[in-house]
């Protein structure tokens, strides 16, 4: 592996990073939606790889984790993380400290990867959490056969509100597994 210039120890704090920041994930923002996670990682791949074939990049190993703690970090904005040697800041410039050590640790070379995968993150994250929060549309919705090939983990959750006895989830407006949300039944007047 060093022949080709990958350095094994940076592979392995990747690993465990990648492990870190997703188990958190699951567990958190994407806490009984399995399938969503998944069209979240294959979005990002996705575009990470329309970019890297327009601009002829090679690697993105680590463009896939850069995604992630993007994710991990606009959700988390304010927590305080504890980087190399005991650096502490908040979570929103973790993506940014991160790709900055990498460029650094290559010598000035730009790691691309990181930076497509940083872009991606954040355009799922604008386009699936924040215009919907907004009032805005979702404009890229977990396909239908993601629920119906991972399936739904039927927990609650985090973000549900209940209104009477009907829920509602977040800004998806869909069921698991098919059909349509229709609104939580109230009577007009």
């Amino acid at each position: 592996m060093h022949k080709i210039g990958i350095n094994f120890l940076n592979v392995i704090i990747m690993f465990v990073m990648l492990y870190q920041y997703t188990v958190d994930l699951e567990r958190g923002e994407f806490a009984g939606r399995t399938a969503d996670f998944a069209w979240f990682v294959t979005f990002c791949m996705g575009t990470m790889s329309a970019l890297a074939w327009l601009t002829q990049t090679m690697f993105l190993a680590e463009g896939v984790l850069i995604a992630v703690i993007t994710l991990w970090s606009l959700h988390r904005q304010e927590q305080i993380v504890s980087f190399y040697l005991g650096f502490k800041f908040p979570a929103r410039y973790l993506p940014y400290v991160t790709i900055g050590l990498e460029y650094v640790l290559a010598h000035g070379n730009v790691p691309y990867g990181m930076v497509y995968g940083w872009m991606a993150a954040h355009l799922y994250y604008y386009l699936s959490v924040d215009l919907p929060s907004q009032g805005g549309l979702n404009y890229i919705p977990t396909p239908q056969l993601f629920y119906r090939y991972i399936g739904q983990a039927r927990r609650a959750d985090p973000r549900t509100t209940t209104s009477g006895s009907a829920s509602t989830s977040n800004a998806y407006h869909q069921r698991p597994g098919g059909g349509h949300f229709w609104g939580a039944g109230r009577t007009m007047g």
